[in-house]
């Protein structure tokens, strides 16, 4: 990713202000680790990327079913575990407070892979002196509406949350990124 944004940065017809990284899931780790090394990185957009550890994210989507099966107890019984366990492996936060670019991030009130109430805890710790800001709709780990939360229930979707996008847009044109 380094290597990339370096490279877009220098073509003659991009604007290097608008070079920046999109990333999904456990992708949200590695742009901010890319964007933190990497000054051509001028922004990043991440869609239910953590900010918590890998354990926490990990034992996160081990109660909750990653949607493959139902959770295994109530949202505030999970963050109650997880809170207890704490932190293990990789954690995001000092690449995270390296970075001097905006950052969005777009969650699902019901995700079952990343514990979003967690990552905005820890996003609201991070967000003094960042130019950070999320989103958080009522869908699951990803953008599409998933009517039982379930990936086996993907064949019902309408579709992604109708607000996904526009907020997306809306993100990147308040950022002078897309006109």
């Amino acid at each position: 990713m380094q290597a990339e944004a370096k490279f877009l940065a220098a073509v003659p017809h991009v604007d290097p202000k608008r070079v920046g990284l999109w990333g999904d899931s456990q992708g949200g780790w590695i742009v901010a680790l890319a964007a933190s090394r990497e000054r051509a990185v001028r922004w990043a957009i991440l869609n239910s990327g953590p900010v918590v550890t890998v354990g926490e994210s990990d034992e996160w989507g081990s109660l909750a079913g990653q949607s493959q099966s139902p959770p295994s107890g109530s949202r505030a019984s999970m963050l109650a575990q997880v809170r207890s366990d704490g932190p293990s492996g990789f954690d995001p936060a000092p690449a995270l407070r390296k970075l001097a670019i905006p950052v969005l991030w777009m969650y699902g009130s019901d995700d079952r892979n990343v514990p979003t109430e967690l990552c905005i805890e820890r996003l609201d710790a991070l967000k003094p002196g960042h130019d950070f800001s999320w989103n958080v709709l009522p869908t699951a780990h990803t953008p599409l509406v998933l009517p039982t939360g379930l990936l086996s229930s993907l064949s019902q979707s309408p579709g992604f949350d109708p607000r996904f996008f526009p907020d997306v847009l809306d993100w990147l044109r308040v950022h002078s990124i897309a006109s």
